[in-house]
């Protein structure tokens, strides 16, 4: 008895009217993008045909745009649907493009930054008055033993050499 309460238990369950609207309505969608994948293949291959032995030429926005959806798909299944451009080339596009987008290079210069010319006339004035500068930091370095006779004269050089800059 419980086993035949099941099987109507299941059948109730499968011949559900929403189930069934729903499985039918996906297999339907499904049918729709299968008859568009295989009209797109022969419109490629139509467009291969007059196209002949012709090399194409590709600009940089096509490269990118196809091989951002060919990353997608993988190699195995653009081996079944590219027709313009091999698999191999396509996903090397890609590799390129990754590699450009996290390349630094063209930001870089070499070295350090130089010194503005202020920066620098601001050191000679301060050393030709006995004054040194740290030139990594643009600091005046000075200790708790400086004196403070001393940091009077730092401060006489610094608003003498900025009088100069602005002058």
């Amino acid at each position: 008895m419980q086993c035949r309460d099941n099987v109507t238990f299941l059948m109730r369950k499968s011949l559900d009217p929403f189930r069934f609207l729903l499985i039918a309505l996906s297999g339907w969608m499904n049918q729709q993008q299968l008859q568009l994948i295989d009209y797109l293949r022969e419109e490629n291959r139509v467009l291969r045909e007059q196209l002949g032995q012709k090399r194409l030429r590709f600009n940089d926005d096509q490269r990118r745009r196809l091989a951002a959806k060919a990353k997608g798909l993988g190699r195995k299944l653009l081996r079944e649907v590219a027709t313009i451009v091999t698999p191999e080339t396509l996903l090397a596009w890609h590799r390129r493009l990754i590699a450009q987008k996290y390349d630094g290079s063209g930001k870089r210069s070499r070295g350090r930054p130089r010194k503005s010319e202020e920066i620098e006339d601001l050191h000679l004035h301060a050393m030709n008055r006995g004054i040194l500068l740290t030139p990594f930091h643009n600091m005046a370095l000075m200790s708790p033993a400086t004196e403070e006779e001393h940091i009077d004269r730092h401060t006489t050089v610094f608003r003498e050499a900025l009088k100069a800059l602005v002058n």
